[in-house]
This record gives structure tokens, C-alpha cells and sequence, in this order.
């Protein structure tokens, strides 16, 4: 088995700027995954279409968020707020550059760097995710509905 190891990284470019994503503490990551499923789980069901990819995902995330209006409407705000806090400033795991140097990714920076524009900060949110978390949202889409696709049941399987 390739675990991978906490000095691993993940460099992704968001709205033009190269950000660096460490992976969380082994501890660390299992207060924010219980903190993930409280906060999250009336929009359970939306994880599978946010794993997609092209096309198909976009349409099957509006659909899903079509469907979900009076579940979403039952988040917490303050707690949805938060967790985007955690996973990407309060733990120092998101760096990006600034005059050649690495700067840790702050509340300041994601105004200054994102613009205000949301869908930015989610997409950080999810490259953080999916780096700590990968293995998990690989189980998690096949509970809903995504087995059939080739091989995923095969990656379940290796989680147990």
C-alpha cells in the first residue's frame, strides 16, 4: 500500500494564482472530518456530483442543487463559515507566493487573491479536500449512486 506522506503536496493555480496545499495531521484531519459530516450532511448528497468531472459533472451539480434547496437551506451559516476557515487558514496547510517567498494563505489573502468571489474559495476547498480526503470521497461517491462505474467498487473494497 502507497500511503501518502505528510510532506506531501498539492500545487493547483485558482483564479490565476499557484497555490500550495499540505496535507493535514493525522489528527488534525479526523477533528475536521467529524466537524465535515456535522456541519455538511444535509448536503450529503451533492459530495458524489462535486467529485465529477466535465461536462456531466456541472449538469449533474445543478441538478443535484436543484433538489437539495430545502436541505441546504438547513445549514448552519456560521458553521459552514468555519469549516471553510479550517480548511484552508486555521491550520496553515495552503501557501501561496508572494514577491518569490511562500506566504501562509489567510482570511486577508482569499479578499485580496479571490475577489470576493466564492466559487474561488470553494474550489480551494475542494483540492483540500480531495487531498486529504481522496480516499474517503472514492467510498462516499459509491454510496451514492456512482458504483457502477468501472472499478469503483474495487476501491471500497480496499478501504475496509
Amino acid at each position: 500500500m502507497n500511503a501518502v506522506k505528510l510532506n506531501d503536496v498539492a500545487n493547483v493555480t485558482i483564479n490565476g494564482t499557484r497555490l500550495a496545499i499540505h496535507k493535514f495531521r493525522a489528527f488534525t484531519s479526523m477533528r475536521i472530518a467529524a466537524a465535515a459530516m456535522a456541519t455538511l450532511s444535509p448536503a450529503a448528497p451533492i459530495i458524489g456530483a462535486l467529485l465529477g468531472e466535465g461536462e456531466s459533472a456541472n449538469s449533474t451539480i445543478t441538478t443535484a442543487l436543484a433538489s437539495l434547496g430545502p436541505s441546504l437551506a438547513t445549514l448552519d451559516p456560521r458553521q459552514v463559515e468555519d469549516f471553510a476557515r479550517e480548511l484552508t487558514v486555521t491550520n496553515g496547510n495552503v501557501f501561496y507566493e508572494q514577491h518569490g517567498k511562500p506566504v501562509n494563505f489567510t482570511e486577508s489573502s482569499a479578499d485580496e487573491l479571490f475577489g470576493g468571489d466564492i466559487s474561488h474559495l470553494f474550489a480551494l476547498m475542494k483540492e483540500v479536500i480531495e487531498l486529504n480526503y481522496g480516499g474517503l470521497f472514492i467510498w462516499l461517491k459509491t454510496l451514492f449512486g456512482n458504483s457502477e462505474e468501472d472499478g469503483e467498487a474495487d476501491k471500497v473494497e480496499s478501504l475496509t
